[in-house]
């Protein structure tokens, strides 16, 4: 059976930690990897929540949680593999770590049968197939697309290191990719900079058909109660 630690890199995004990390069973550690300054990209994108204070939160509903700081900025591939290769040093005594944003939230169920077949497998890294498999959702629960095209290393052998296109260096990889199971990615719910107003959408968002939008599940819902 093998081991799992969790990172979670958090930079002013409080608002979904308790969801993320509630959702976050089945694993050996769980560390929360906290930037100490903004990352230009995300701030660019998204905007930067004043006063974030993802420890208060984490110490107060989390203390299992391991809490690291970096100084690191993430602003080009380079960066990247720098940034992601340092969850393969701090979760080195394991045999898997994942690199899921704390904005990406799965339900009981999925969540726990990756964890279950990442535990009794042996890839050296496994892909999600972002287009099937995920949700992006935009400005509230009711407006979600299957748009992302992406198809990232999420999990991945800590024996392993990141090139700077983020192309780890084991070849024996896994695409994760089940009928009906779905990540929840909350990718510009709550950052109007990177979508504008509801009633006032940016050119990408204009283009959506009323028809398209998903709604998000009730458990994902409930996960930010």
């Amino acid at each position: 059976m093998k081991t799992i630690c969790t990172i979670t890199p958090l930079h002013s995004a409080d608002i979904f930690i308790k969801a993320h990390f509630n959702m976050l069973s089945g694993v050996e550690k769980r560390v929360a990897l906290i930037g100490t300054r903004p990352w230009p990209n995300y701030a660019q994108e998204h905007g930067i929540t004043e006063g974030a204070k993802p420890e208060k939160i984490l110490k107060k509903h989390f203390p299992d949680v391991e809490i690291k700081y970096t100084d690191s900025v993430i602003d080009s591939g380079n960066d990247m593999a720098d940034f992601y290769n340092q969850f393969l040093d701090i979760a080195k005594e394991f045999d898997y770590v994942t690199r899921f944003d704390t904005d990406m939230l799965f339900t009981k169920s999925d969540w726990m049968k990756m964890i279950a077949f990442v535990k009794t497998h042996d890839y050296d890294f496994y892909r999600m197939n972002f287009a099937k498999n995920s949700i992006n959702y935009y400005y509230d629960f009711e407006h979600g697309l299957k748009d992302g095209l992406e198809a990232d290393v999420m999990i991945i052998k800590t024996n392993n290191r990141f090139s700077p296109i983020l192309k780890p260096t084991g070849r024996n990889g896994c695409l994760l990719s089940w009928d009906g199971w779905m990540c929840h990615h909350f990718r510009g719910w709550n950052k109007p900079k990177s979508t504008g107003d509801i009633n006032k959408p940016n050119k990408y968002l204009q283009d959506i058909k009323t028809k398209d939008w998903i709604k998000c599940p009730q458990e994902i819902r409930e996960m930010f109660e």
